[in-house]
């Protein structure tokens, strides 16, 4: 390995602080690599004052190394220098560099140079500008880094993922629980609430912050969505107890749950007050609607806040023109709310007109223009009304195509959603034949509540017109892979144009077969993103028929649309795995964070039991208290069944009958292990109250002639325990002497 070279070491800090945009005087602290050695040391120094000691510095360099505290950790002594240095600038605190008396020899004039803390102190006064520090970190091969750190800036009063201002009993906050195991998730439930019962000063805020930002998140995991503490410590107990409340989501992560997926459905997910709720609960999402409002207000002629708000029944939520641009503010502002919580799609796939959403979320169509696409495409679509329908059908699309044939020209498959999932569209008398066809053979289809027939031949009446509407549109390439389901697969290279929007609208949609490509590539996580889930049981059929089980979840449902409810669905998430983030949920609550009860470890012994000292798994067939055996076949009996129950319930053995019946087979050949033979030396005495040693069962290798012995020492009474031998040491004793000790049970 070739010298260290001051020089080479300086043009390093100098980059490092030339890309940083850092100046020579704008570093407080550096974290050495400090070496130790006659020869490291004094070239790490004179790199460091070639940079730092340039003229103009007021003050020596404060320099300091982890290795004073925890040594050199080869490989991993950078990364504990990074952690060192991260947390003192953070902190603003200077620790002390221990053991350090004096510097070494070889380094010149290091006092006016350098300055090593010998106690804590706080960090240096630097008006106007945030702490920084250096950090110094070499390699093996003589190779050398440095990077600097500055302080994070101040932490804003709010964040885009805020709840803001919510009314009374509508602020519900997640409580984030983990374990190892269910048994440690029950009894990590047990003292949060012991601990919560006991400080009336501890908020919900406090002790969900707190869940989120100091603890690991194990694989078994249960989230509480707490409106109040009363509500919170009631669902710890029943949590405890191994039981829920309908606000408490449990389930296990056993790995990172793979990309994520925003799905788009068409029309149908809409419901009367869908975005009520929420529109007065979540900040985010009122800042969607009211952001859709505004792209959509030059071509509609009605209010989108007052549609997703309304309370009582509005005429304009039966016009497709209303219904289709409501539901995209509805999804779009959803998945703005779905990113700042931390769910972030890897890609999109829409349904019909939910591809306008889909591409709005992804990148490919500004938000302007995808509301003037889907009110215009919406409003040429009232030109069809009353001339067709669709049907849902739940039969195999071979099936659906099949029958078909006997309408050419009247009906055609609206969309294939998965493997027994089909929309059927066309004329309306023909769309009665086939349901009454399709009842003759015990099939289930469903109208649906639509008086137009999308997908179907239909769409060809007003096929320049759509054009024309599209005409002005300015497609970019997507920021996330956009899935479409008029192609079935990724887009590749074709523009969200005119032509794409209107073969959107005329052919058949091939839901089920994008999603079933997503799940074969390994896509973990699907997010219906719309007021109700319309296609979570499309997507789990095709997961049932690929056998993978990805996490599927809404977003909203009918007849709820809270804060609440979309909460629960983003707890579902989180105890299957997938990345979120809850911290956004308690900014503006002010939370503290408080010490949490130390994780409830499940402990297991490991170590055999001394003799005197029965074991956890004494007590057998005959337990304590028993009848002493007084004959070779009861203390037979009495071994054949402690000796039985020494296997243990994970590789069970022979039945005590039926040792009884081999008295003389070895316990070697009836595949007694050392586990076992020790496990029967411990229950055997707990029954008897006989000291034995741990190698009884193979000085004694049959159930007959172990029974014998326990006999011998039963039968005159057993003899006194002798006498321990004079305290010696291991090493004063012969291996003769050691075996003894073993056999009599001493060591």
């Amino acid at each position: 390995m070739p010298d260290p070279s001051p020089g080479a070491q300086a043009a390093t800090v100098l980059s490092a602080l030339a890309r940083a945009g850092v100046p020579f005087d704008g570093v407080d602290y550096v974290e050495a690599h400090g070496t130790g050695t006659r020869l490291g040391d004094p070239a790490e120094a004179a790199g460091l004052r070639e940079v730092f000691s340039a003229t103009g510095r007021s003050r020596p360099l404060t320099i300091g190394s982890v290795k004073t505290n925890v040594g050199h950790l080869e490989p991993a002594a950078g990364i504990a220098g990074f952690v060192k240095a991260a947390l003192c600038v953070d902190r603003g605190v200077l620790v002390p560099s221990l053991n350090f008396t004096s510097p070494n020899p070889e380094i010149a004039d290091f006092h006016r140079t350098f300055e090593v803390p010998g106690t804590s102190r706080p960090w240096p006064e630097v008006p106007a500008r945030p702490r920084r520090a250096g950090l110094s970190s070499f390699g093996m091969g003589g190779t050398h880094a440095h990077v600097v750190l500055e302080q994070a800036p101040p932490a804003a009063a709010s964040r885009p993922g805020d709840t803001g201002p919510a009314p009374s009993g509508s602020d519900v906050l997640p409580w984030a629980l983990s374990a190892r195991s269910e048994a440690a998730l029950r009894e990590q439930a047990q003292r949060l609430r012991d601990l919560v019962a006991a400080d009336a000063s501890l908020t919900t805020a406090d002790v969900g912050h707190s869940l989120v930002t100091t603890r690991t998140a194990f694989e078994h995991r249960a989230v509480l969505l707490a409106g109040d503490r009363e509500e919170a410590l009631a669902g710890l107990e029943r949590l405890a107890a191994g039981s829920g409340t309908d606000r408490t989501v449990r389930g296990t992560a056993p790995g990172p749950a793979g990309p994520v997926v925003f799905v788009f459905p068409g029309q149908g997910s809409q419901w009367l007050g869908m975005g009520r709720r929420l529109y007065a609960e979540s900040a985010e999402f009122a800042r969607g609607i009211d952001a859709c409002a505004r792209a959509l207000e030059p071509w509609a002629d009605w209010s989108l806040v007052d549609v997703v708000t309304a309370a009582e029944p509005v005429a304009a939520l039966d016009r497709v023109d209303v219904v289709q641009p409501a539901l995209f503010a509805m999804m779009v502002s959803l998945a703005r709310v779905w990113r700042s919580w931390g769910v972030v799609p890897d890609a999109v796939v829409g349904h019909s007109q939910g591809e306008i959403a889909a591409a709005c979320v992804a990148g490919a169509l500004s938000l302007q223009d995808a509301a003037r696409l889907v009110a215009l495409r919406s409003r040429e679509l009232t030109a069809l009304a009353g001339t067709g329908g669709m049907s849902a059908v739940s039969a195999p699309p071979a099936w659906v195509r099949e029958r078909l044939r006997q309408w050419p020209g009247r009906l055609s498959t609206a969309a294939v959603n998965g493997p027994a999932s089909v929309v059927v569209c066309g004329d309306v008398e023909a769309l009665e034949q086939f349901a009454a066809r399709a009842a003759e053979e015990d099939v289930r289809v469903r109208r649906v509540k639509v008086d137009y027939a999308s997908h179907s031949h239909h769409v060809e009446r007003i096929r320049d017109r759509l054009l024309t509407a599209a005409s002005e549109l300015a497609p970019r390439a997507p920021e996330v892979e956009f899935w479409s389901t008029v192609t079935g697969g990724p887009l590749g290279p074709r523009p969200l144009d005119g032509a794409y929007w209107y073969d959107n609208l005329r052919s058949t949609v091939r839901f089920g077969e994008v999603v079933e490509r997503l799940m074969r590539a390994g896509a973990g996580v699907f997010v219906e993103v719309s007021p109700h889930p319309v296609l979570e049981v499309a997507m789990a059929e095709t997961a049932d028929a690929l056998a993978v089980s990805p996490t599927t979840v809404g977003s909203l449902h009918k007849e709820d649309g809270s804060r609440a409810d979309l909460l629960a669905s983003l707890a579902e998430l989180h105890v299957r795995g997938a990345t979120v983030d809850f911290t956004g949920l308690f900014a503006g609550h002010r939370p503290r964070r408080i010490a949490l009860p130390a994780y409830a470890f499940q402990r297991r012994r490991h170590w055999l039991t001394p003799p005197d000292e029965p074991g956890p798994d004494a007590g057998g067939a005959t337990g304590a208290g028993t009848a002493l055996p007084a004959s070779e076949p009861a203390a037979l009996g009495l071994v054949c069944a402690e000796a039985s129950a020494a296997w243990g319930a994970k590789d069970p053995g022979p039945t005590a009958d039926e040792l009884a019946a081999s008295p003389d087979s070895t316990f070697k050949d009836l595949g007694f292990e050392s586990s076992p033979a020790v496990r029967l030396r411990n229950r055997l005495p707990a029954a008897t109250g006989v000291r034995l040693p741990a190698t009884v069962a193979f000085s004694h290798p049959t159930p007959r002639r172990l029974a014998r012995h326990l006999l011998s020492l039963l039968t005159p009474p057993a003899a006194a325990r002798p006498a321990e031998p004079e305290a010696t040491g291991p090493e004063d004793r012969s291996n003769d002497e050691l075996y003894a000790l073993i056999e009599r049970g001493y060591v």
